[in-house]
């Protein structure tokens, strides 16, 4: 089982800064087999740093206010932290379980999926105790919070749903059947969609999180991994590993738009809006694509460390994520 996990991460939240002051942008690439974190300027699209990490990281989320990234390493059973004024690991969360995908509630309270024990743990990020903990489907993976931290939404991969937690409770309050194998999932700037991937099932499914219903579901390519909505919710960028593309898919009446051609097995991505762009951690190739969104084409390469799995873009004065 362990080695299955570590062939299925993507598309995890990351939050990483440290950057000098300024109104750049920045991708940060969690590299799994070199344990390193790569930190691309896309103003040139270069590596301008790579800061290590223990083995086996991952996902990663940062709790902005405190300025310290939270990494998990499911095969060790606990969570690092990282200093990002140092960018050095200060610490670590033991977990009595295998950590898997991360994110924050409104109140700054780390979730934590646990692949083995079927659970979404809630941790205090300042005594490193577990407060809480809810039930969810089989093998839950991805994790995504709307922005006002209040509702989170798991992939359960091996279950084929769902789980929508209430987080001012905390509950499990509703379970959707997807396809098979959802893996990542993502939800709109306005709360209002959530999407999931499913890795067996070749497909992407569009969720109404105010009915809490699937809308209905597309092919996108052999074996998608991580996604991402556009700024303004209308469109989906589903990676798909086996496949080596990027789909954009319409979320009015699941249209398929367009496919790109990236690296070998890609995994994260991370959109650059005002810049049209999409970055693409590619895990076989230990690079990440630059992808010109607008006309679907790769435009170049940026090698990072061995086996990237995630990416994010992060805007260095404010710390805010795409």
């Amino acid at each position: 089982m362990m080695r299955s996990i570590s062939m299925t991460l993507a598309g995890f939240a990351l939050l990483l800064n440290g950057a000098p002051a300024s109104a750049a942008e920045w991708v940060f690439a969690v590299n799994q087999e070199s344990a390193t974190i790569s930190v691309v300027d896309t103003a040139a699209d270069v590596v301008i740093a790579d800061i290590s990490v223990p083995r086996g990281p991952a996902a990663i989320a940062v709790l902005a206010k405190t300025r310290r990234a939270y990494v998990t390493h499911p095969e060790a059973g606990r969570i690092s932290i990282i200093d990002l004024a140092s960018l050095r690991t200060v610490g670590a969360i033991a977990v009595d379980g295998t950590p898997f995908g991360i994110a924050f509630d409104a109140s700054g309270r780390l979730l934590v999926t646990d692949w083995n024990q079927d659970c979404v743990r809630i941790v205090d990020a300042n005594t490193a105790e577990e407060v809480d903990r809810i039930d969810v489907g089989r093998s839950p993976a991805g994790i995504a919070v709307d922005t006002a931290g209040r509702r989170a939404y798991v992939a359960n991969r091996e279950s084929g749903t769902v789980s929508v937690l209430d987080l001012s409770l905390p509950a499990n309050i509703a379970t959707i059947a997807v396809g098979a194998a959802p893996f990542a999932v993502a939800v709109t700037g306005d709360g209002s969609k959530v999407s999931a991937t499913n890795v067996r099932g070749g497909s992407v499914t569009l969720i109404d999180a105010v009915q809490l219903k699937a809308e209905g579901s597309i092919p996108s390519g052999a074996m998608p991994y991580g996604l991402a909505f556009s700024i303004d919710g209308r469109e989906i960028y589903a990676v798909n590993q086996l496949a080596g593309t990027i789909s954009i898919i319409s979320t009015d009446g699941m249209q398929l738009k367009q496919i790109a051609k990236v690296g070998r097995y890609p995994e994260g991505i991370a959109l650059l809006p005002a810049r049209q762009r999409a970055y693409v951690a590619n895990w076989f190739s230990d690079d990440i694509s630059v992808v010109d969104i607008e006309r679907g084409v790769e435009i170049r390469r940026i090698k990072v460390g061995k086996g990237p799995r995630a990416v994010v873009v992060v805007n260095a004065d404010s710390g805010d994520t795409r």
